[in-house]
């Protein structure tokens, strides 16, 4: 019969240490908290940097120079306000002393970015087709559920202005005027639903964000 393995004699029997197993646990619960933590590194100051630069994107494109001049004005935006948006987060992070690529951070990122991905993919396939009508509805659709996406995050505020765009999008698809008729100056319908969306409801958005989470 199989006899029980012991330790031979004079050899000591290993030992789990009380202290051990409370390091594991405390790493356990520490690894839990930040990743339940909302990502509070969204700079609300950056948010505002991106609104103006939407509405002055809003009045340039409206000039209509060439016959790209408008979509070309609005992706320029589009990069203006991604720098603007990542370098805020960069430095309300280090004032924080909070890592930006933490657990939260990187799961603000995952359910961010695919949205926009898609929204960059279907420009481009409109661009093509020449419907040129449909882009601002989805760049604020697009836009909007990876906020609130990447929202769950993050401040409870981002939800609510997620969906604050979705909305704008809807009217940007059943426009009661031609889209690209103009109704102020050379201000069209397009300008004005896309300097709403991306220039004052990320100013409002982020003036709050600045205020409650400082900055």
């Amino acid at each position: 019969m199989a006899q029980n393995e012991s330790p031979a004699r004079g050899e000591a029997a290993p030992v789990a240490f009380l202290h051990e197993r409370a390091m594991d646990n405390l790493s356990f619960i520490r690894d839990t908290m930040a990743r339940s933590a909302p990502l509070t590194a969204v700079s609300g100051w950056g948010a505002v940097v991106m609104g103006c630069t939407a509405l002055a994107g809003a009045w340039v494109g409206s000039l209509r120079r060439s016959n790209d001049w408008w979509i070309w004005v609005w992706l320029a935006v589009a990069f203006a306000g991604c720098l603007a948006g990542f370098a805020g987060m960069a430095l309300k992070s280090r004032q924080q002393r909070v890592p930006l690529f933490s657990a939260v951070g990187r799961n603000f990122a995952l359910s961010l970015f695919p949205p926009i991905f898609a929204g960059v993919v279907l420009t481009e396939i409109l661009y093509e087709r020449e419907l040129d009508g449909l882009m601002p509805g989805v760049w604020l659709m697009m836009y909007g559920v990876g906020v609130v996406t990447g929202g769950a995050f993050s401040v409870k505020v981002l939800p609510i202005t997620g969906f604050c765009f979705i909305a704008l999008g809807v009217c940007a698809f059943y426009p009661p005027v031609p889209i690209f008729s103009p109704l102020v100056g050379t201000l069209t319908y397009a300008d004005l639903i896309l300097a709403a969306g991306f220039g004052l409801i990320h100013i409002a958005s982020g003036l709050y964000i600045a205020w409650r989470h400082d900055g």
